[in-house]
C-alpha cells in the first residue's frame, strides 16, 4: 500500500553561504523532482510512505540502499508532473518518464561518501533503464564553481549540490551537505491580505498577489514581523523571488517577499 509508513528521515542540505569557500567540494546538479530512498526491497518518500512504482521497476534496482530523486526533465512543470505520477496508489504509464536519479547510498554505518558512492558506482556500473547515476565534479574554487552553476541553470536545472567527500551519512539537516538554488525577481500587485495562524495570529498571513498576465498567488514568506503587522497595502506593487512557475504561470518554489516597489 502507498499510504503504508515507517518512521526515518533523510539526509538534508543547509543553503550555502558566501562566506563558504566551495573548493574541494563534490559538486553535483540539484535535481527537482522527489526524493526517494530505496532499503534494497522498497522505494519511499523522504516522509517514510512506500512509493507505488511498478514491479519491474523496483525489481531493475540492485538489493542496497540507495538515496535520490524521482525525476522527469528540466524546466517549469516537471516537479508536478512527477509528484502527480508518484502520488498514485497503483502505477500507471506515465512512469516511463520516470528516472530514478542516484546520489548517495543511505548507510550511516558505509563510511564516508566516497567510500559509500564507490559502492554505488560498482552496483551499478551496468545501470537498467530509468536509472542514473549523478556525476560529481571536485570544485576547483569559486570560479569553478560560478561557471558549473550557471551552466546547469542555462539549462533550466534547480542549481547545484555541494557535498564534503568525507561527508557521513546522517539522518538530519547537515552542514557537510549544502545547496545553491536558482531563484527568479519579479512583481506584482497585492490584491489582498490573508489573516496569520498560530505565531502570526494578529498579524499577515500571507499577500494575496497577481502578475501582470492575471495569475493570482499567494506570498507568505519573507516577512519581519514588523512588516506582518504593517503589511503592503492592496493597489501596491511589491517584488518577489521565486523558484519556478507550474505548467500554468504561478510561481511556486515558495514565493518570498522582497519589499514594496520603488516608484519609478
Amino acid at each position: 500500500m502507498a499510504s503504508a509508513r515507517t518512521v526515518r528521515s533523510v539526509m538534508l542540505a543547509h543553503t550555502w553561504e558566501e562566506k563558504i569557500d566551495p573548493k574541494g567540494w563534490l559538486l553535483s546538479e540539484k535535481f527537482n523532482g522527489r526524493r526517494a530512498e530505496f532499503d534494497g526491497k522498497v522505494l519511499r518518500s523522504s516522509s517514510g510512505a512506500v512509493i507505488a512504482a511498478p514491479a519491474d521497476f523496483i525489481k531493475s534496482l540492485p538489493p542496497i540502499p540507495l538515496d535520490g530523486e524521482l525525476w522527469t526533465g528540466r524546466g517549469e512543470g516537471n516537479l508536478q508532473e512527477v509528484g502527480s505520477i508518484v502520488a498514485r496508489q497503483v502505477p500507471d504509464a506515465r512512469w516511463s518518464k520516470v528516472q530514478f536519479v542516484v546520489f548517495d547510498m543511505p548507510d550511516p554505518t558505509a563510511g564516508a561518501f566516497t567510500e559509500r558512492f564507490r559502492i554505488v558506482q560498482h552496483a551499478l556500473r551496468n545501470p537498467p533503464p530509468r536509472v542514473q547515476l549523478v556525476p560529481y565534479v571536485e570544485c576547483l574554487g569559486r570560479e569553478h564553481f560560478d561557471e558549473v552553476f550557471e551552466k546547469i541553470v542555462a539549462k533550466q536545472g534547480e542549481g547545484i549540490m555541494l557535498r564534503r567527500p568525507d561527508n557521513l551519512y546522517t539522518r538530519r539537516r547537515v552542514q557537510s551537505l549544502l545547496k545553491r538554488k536558482k531563484f527568479f525577481d519579479a512583481e506584482a500587485e497585492v490584491i489582498g491580505h490573508q489573516p496569520g495562524k498560530d505565531a502570526c495570529e494578529g498579524m499577515l498571513g500571507a499577500l494575496v498577489c497577481k502578475l501582470d498576465d492575471g495569475i493570482v498567488f499567494e506570498i507568505g514568506t519573507g516577512f519581519t514581523n514588523a512588516q506582518r503587522r504593517n503589511p503592503p497595502p492592496i493597489g501596491s506593487r511589491v517584488n518577489f523571488r521565486y523558484q519556478e512557475k507550474s505548467r500554468e504561470g504561478v510561481p511556486i518554489g515558495s514565493p518570498s517577499y522582497q519589499g514594496v516597489r520603488d516608484p519609478e
